[in-house]
C-alpha cells in the first residue's frame, strides 16, 4: 500500500524533497506551531458559532494527523481523540512502527521520516506545541493506519470528524464522505478543508512552501506550456471548485462551504493579468484566488 501524498521518484529526488522539508519545517517553527493552533481556535469559534457546537468532552476523530499530531494533541486537551492516517505513523523510538511503515508504505515514506527525526525536527516541534499548549507533556495519542474511504469505525462512532487537507489527494472523495457521515453521531459536526488545486500553489510543488516559491510561477500547473517545469510529489484529485460544490451538496445538502483567499499582495492583478493575455480563460477569479476551501456539516 502507497501513500495517497507521495509519488515516485528517484535517489536525487527524494534528496531534494529532504532538503525542502528541513527547509521548511525549520524555519520558524514557533510561528508555524502558532499559525495551526490558531486557526484551530478559528474553527472551534466557527463551529460553536455556525453548528451551536461545543468542543469539549467529545469523542473527536482526526482524519489525516499527519506527523506532528498537532490537531489531535489540541483537541485531545478537552477531548477524547483518535486519529487515523493512510501512513503509519511512528512515535517514540520503538523499531516495530517503522518496520510496519516500510511494509505498508514503502521505503520511500520510511526514510523521509528518518531523516525528519534524525534531524531533530519532531523533538523541536513537540517543544514548542507543548509552550503553546501550557502543557508539561504531549501523552501518546492513538493513531491508526486506516483508508478514509474505508474507515473500520463502527456507524455513530464520533461527536466530531476533523479532516484537513487530505481531500484532494483521494482518489474517490464521495467515498470518503459517506465514511463521515456514517460514523458521526447525530448532532455531531463534520470538518473537512482541501486545498483547491486551481489555486495558485495548487500544484503542491513541494518549492511552494520554501522560499523557492518564485520558481514555482504563477498557476504554472494551470498552463499547458508550463506543466513540464513542476516537480508534485503527491497525487492529487484536481477537482474543480464547482465539482466540489456538486459533491458535497449531493453527499451533504445542507453543508456550508466557506472559500478563504489567497493572502499574497497582487494576485487579483496577476490573475487578471494573464486572463487578459488569453491563459486560464477557462478558470473563474473565484477559483484562481480561493486557496482553500472548509465544509462544515452538522448531521441531523
Amino acid at each position: 500500500m502507497g501513500s495517497y501524498t507521495s509519488e515516485k521518484t528517484n535517489v536525487s529526488g527524494l534528496f531534494r524533497e529532504a532538503v525542502n522539508l528541513y527547509q521548511s519545517q525549520t524555519r520558524q517553527i514557533p510561528g508555524q506551531v502558532a499559525s495551526v493552533l490558531a486557526h484551530l481556535r478559528t474553527l472551534e469559534q466557527a463551529i460553536e458559532k455556525n453548528c451551536t457546537f461545543v468542543m469539549r468532552d467529545r469523542d473527536v476523530l482526526d482524519i489525516g494527523a499527519g506527523q506532528f499530531l498537532m490537531q489531535l494533541h489540541y483537541f485531545g486537551k478537552y477531548n477524547r481523540v483518535t486519529g487515523i492516517d493512510f501512513d503509519v505513523i511512528a512515535q517514540g523510538l520503538n523499531p516495530l512502527p517503522y518496520l510496519e511503515m516500510f511494509r505498508r508504505n514503502g521505503w520511500r515514506r520510511t526514510a523521509k521520516t528518518v531523516v525528519r527525526k534524525t534531524l531533530g525536527i519532531d523533538r523541536r516541534y513537540v517543544a514548542e506545541l507543548k509552550k503553546q499548549l501550557d502543557v508539561p507533556v504531549l501523552p501518546k495519542r492513538q493513531v491508526l493506519q486506516m483508508d478514509a474511504c474505508k474507515m473500520d469505525f463502527g456507524d455513530a462512532a464520533f461527536d466530531f470528524v476533523h479532516c484537513h487537507s487530505v481531500f484532494h489527494h483521494l482518489p474517490s472523495p464521495a467515498l470518503a464522505i459517506n465514511e463521515i457521515k456514517r460514523i458521526l453521531r447525530p448532532g455531531g459536526v463534520a470538518y473537512v478543508s482541501f486545498h483547491l488545486h486551481s489555486s495558485e500553489t495548487g500544484s503542491l510543488d513541494p518549492r511552494v512552501f520554501t522560499e523557492r516559491r518564485v520558481e514555482v510561477g504563477l498557476w504554472r500547473h494551470l498552463r499547458p506550456q508550463h506543466v513540464h517545469e513542476l516537480k508534485p510529489n503527491a497525487y492529487l484529485n484536481k477537482l474543480r471548485l464547482g465539482q466540489w460544490k456538486e459533491l458535497f451538496a449531493q453527499h451533504m445538502p445542507g453543508a456550508q462551504i466557506i472559500l478563504n483567499p489567497s493572502k499574497r499582495p497582487g494576485d487579483e492583478e496577476d490573475a487578471r493579468q494573464l486572463k487578459a493575455q488569453g491563459e486560464l480563460a477557462d478558470y473563474s477569479l473565484d477559483e484562481l484566488l480561493t486557496h482553500n476551501v472548509w465544509v462544515l456539516w452538522k448531521k441531523s
